[in-house]
């Protein structure tokens, strides 16, 4: 910029003449500006130009030192500088952003896509199989996830298959526990709970209940004959004889020994005397080892003959023992009280 000497007037006594286009003369206003600054910096204008300067006394002979220069020189450094950090900014903001963006594919997707599986997994569903796509850390830990899910899937499978095995061991088990093994018909547990169930069912809804019981004629003579094996032949065939000649709805066992019992729902007592001829025809075509066997068949009926299933049993118990002392091999209903 310019230098010069002024006087304590203002009036310039001798100036350096750098070229700034400016007559240093200053108007009174800039005069005071700059005398009250005492040497610090001060921005004024000179004929409608921003300039800055100084003006520093010299007491020994009252003159002043005036430093000038136009304000768009002194800040052109100023202007520079703000340009090159807004530029520097710019491209840090681009290549931190670029960053970002290749972290959030690189990383935190993956993430966040590993994260949403694991949940899936926590509630149950198996069947996620997530991506590799690259060789770092996350793509190991997604690995790792996959491998770690199928063997969970591989586990549970098999859990599920053992406990679709122990399912029907435990049905088969259930069935031993309520079947006869000699004549596969229920035995008499069963046909107990069956009873009850269909007396509740037959007195809410004032349906009649028939049951028979039976006994085979003479068959401790006819083991005693022939041996024990031709009498499980002859309890076996029983139980032929009483699927073939019920109904699917009706409730063939075996009460015990030579014993059965049949519970027919929704049968009066002429149905249930019906059933018991049904029967008894049927074991008169079978031809076992030792010959022809016979039945004696006792009928009772729901509520005729009681309410309560020892009642029912007991009425068709005496329906049979009439029929063995009425000579065998025959069918005898129970009679009214």
């Amino acid at each position: 910029g310019d230098i010069a000497v002024l006087s304590a007037d203002g009036r310039t006594i001798v100036t350096t003449e750098a070229g700034t286009g400016f007559d240093p003369a200053l108007t009174a206003e800039a005069l005071g500006q700059l005398a009250a600054a005492a040497g610090a910096t001060v921005e004024f204008s000179i004929e409608g130009e921003r300039m800055v300067g100084t003006l520093t006394p010299v007491p020994a002979v009252a003159w002043s030192v005036l430093t000038l220069l136009p304000a768009r020189q002194a800040y052109a450094q100023v202007t520079s500088l703000t340009r090159s950090t807004f530029l520097l900014v710019s491209v840090l903001l681009a290549v931190v952003g670029t960053a970002a963006w290749v972290i959030g594919r690189v990383i935190t997707r993956p993430l966040a896509r590993l994260a949403d599986a694991a949940g899936a997994v926590a509630e149950g569903d198996l069947s996620v199989d997530l991506p590799v796509t690259g060789r770092d850390e996350v793509s190991y830990l997604t690995g790792v996830f996959n491998e770690m899910v199928a063997r969970l899937r591989s586990k549970t499978e098999a859990l599920d298959e053992a406990n679709e095995a122990l399912r029907s061991q435990n049905q088969e088990l259930a069935h031993l526990s309520m079947t006869d093994a000699l004549t596969s018909l229920r035995n008499r547990r069963f046909v107990m709970e069956t009873l009850d169930r269909e007396l509740s069912r037959a007195a809410r809804y004032e349906r009649t209940l028939g049951v028979l019981m039976m006994d085979i004629d003479s068959f401790k003579a006819y083991n005693d004959t022939h041996g024990h094996q031709a009498g499980d032949e002859v309890l076996a065939g029983m139980g032929e004889v009483l699927r073939d000649a019920t109904r699917d709805a009706d409730t063939p066992a075996r009460y015990g020994g030579e014993e059965f019992i049949v519970v027919l729902p929704d049968t009066d007592l002429a149905g249930a005397v019906e059933a018991a001829e049904r029967v008894r025809e049927r074991l008169a075509e079978e031809v076992f080892e030792g010959g022809k066997v016979t039945v004696s068949i006792g009928a009772a009926e729901f509520p005729t003959h009681g309410k309560e299933p020892g009642e029912i049993i007991a009425a068709a118990d005496l329906a049979l023992y009439a029929a063995k002392a009425a000579g065998r091999d025959r069918v005898m209903a129970a009679e009214a009280d």
